[in-house]
């Protein structure tokens, strides 16, 4: 007897999460995060010694000509650190992490003179870093300024004098920054609260779609699983743009005897949810609340900190 083995491959179920090789990464929630980087003094050339990516595709995403990257190059963006800048770059360092710390010693009294001695540069080359004129530091000079702040972050100068002239430009001792070159008083609790509020119900929204559209979980079972009122879950699914009906089902160890069936009419939002999804279970460090707002949602004004609304729009 002759056995017909198929020769094709069983096809993928349409909503389940694709392979982290076959996603395509927009990169609408990389443009903030590399913003970052930029804001700090650093260069687009320096983002891609340090990750590999070719300074067209990291200029392409930073002005949102190139929507669609590839995994690998996705996440070699995604996980750049400044502490990889710092330690594996080769090129200048950016002014706003290097002048600071020449500034509050300046601020606590300490003469150009002086600080030049210390470092074996000339004066002018110190009073330009101070006043921030170069767009970079040379990486030797940038450690050896930061041991001498070490040396005297905890030593008042000689010079009410120079600590005049340091106020006037202004700059503030260094008890007054943080370790990163920021000053404490710009760091705002509130603000942190509301960056914490608005992560923690955009990952809930995630999940209530994530269990709607993957799992087949009814409002009150994503209730009971997030520990939110149901009508919290309900609410959520709906605003997204998901329509449900409730068919009950008889499949054993569900602990629920119902299941949601989505209407083919949210064809084509569920689509658009399940590329975000993709993104939110492969990618686990990117910003929940950038993902929600790609789709349309939490566009509110209370959830943008900095005052200025940057609303995120998907590609």
């Amino acid at each position: 007897m002759t056995t017909i083995t198929p020769t094709t491959k069983p096809r993928r179920r349409r909503n389940s999460p694709r392979p982290p090789h076959l996603i395509n990464y927009r990169t609408w929630t990389l443009v903030p995060y590399l913003e970052k980087f930029l804001a700090d003094g650093w260069t687009v050339a320096d983002l891609a010694e340090v990750t590999k990516v070719e300074t067209g595709t990291i200029a392409g995403v930073l002005d949102r000509s190139i929507t669609i990257l590839n995994s690998a190059t996705a996440k070699a963006l995604q996980h750049l650190t400044t502490e990889q800048l710092l330690s594996d770059g080769t090129g200048p360092m950016p002014i706003r992490l290097t002048a600071w710390k020449l500034g509050s010693l300046y601020a606590a009294g300490h003469t150009t003179t002086e600080l030049a001695r210390r470092l074996e540069q000339p004066d002018q080359v110190i009073l330009d870093i101070i006043h921030r004129r170069p767009a970079g530091v040379p990486r030797d000079l940038a450690a050896d300024i930061d041991v001498l702040f070490g040396l005297l972050e905890d030593i008042p100068g000689p010079s009410p004098a120079a600590a005049a002239v340091a106020a006037g430009l202004g700059w503030r001792i260094p008890d007054e920054y943080s370790p990163d070159g920021r000053l404490w008083d710009d760091f705002d609790p509130a603000h942190d609260e509301v960056r914490a509020e608005r992560e923690a119900e955009a990952t809930t929204r995630l999940e209530v779609l994530r269990m709607t559209i993957r799992l087949r979980y009814t409002a009150s079972r994503i209730g009971r699983e997030l520990g939110i009122p149901k009508e919290t879950a309900r609410s959520y699914r709906d605003g997204a743009g998901v329509l449900v009906t409730s068919n009950r089902t008889y499949a054993p160890g569900t602990g629920d005897p119902y299941q949601s069936l989505i209407d083919p009419r949210c064809a084509v939002r569920v689509k658009q949810i399940c590329r975000v999804l993709d993104q939110y279970e492969t990618f686990r460090e990117l910003d929940p609340f950038l993902l929600v707002q790609s789709l349309g949602l939490m566009q509110d004004e209370r959830w943008q900190v900095d005052g200025k609304p940057k609303l995120v729009t998907a590609a």
